[in-house]
């Protein structure tokens, strides 16, 4: 079984991408979409918050 914390890939980020794939083989690969919109989401209000933001 596969926790939440692998398929974030905070604890294991060099086996991020090895985790969600392995996810995605046992079928729910929706939700791993929905993980990859989110992840690119938070860098890229990240960076925007780092760049335009900055006081």
């Amino acid at each position: 079984m596969i926790t939440g914390v692998e398929i974030v890939g905070y604890e294991i980020p060099e086996n991020a991408t090895v985790t969600l794939v392995t996810f995605a083989h046992e079928g729910d690969i929706l939700y791993v979409l929905w993980i990859i919109a989110g992840l690119l989401l938070l860098i890229v209000l990240d960076k925007f918050l780092v760049r335009y933001l900055r006081w």
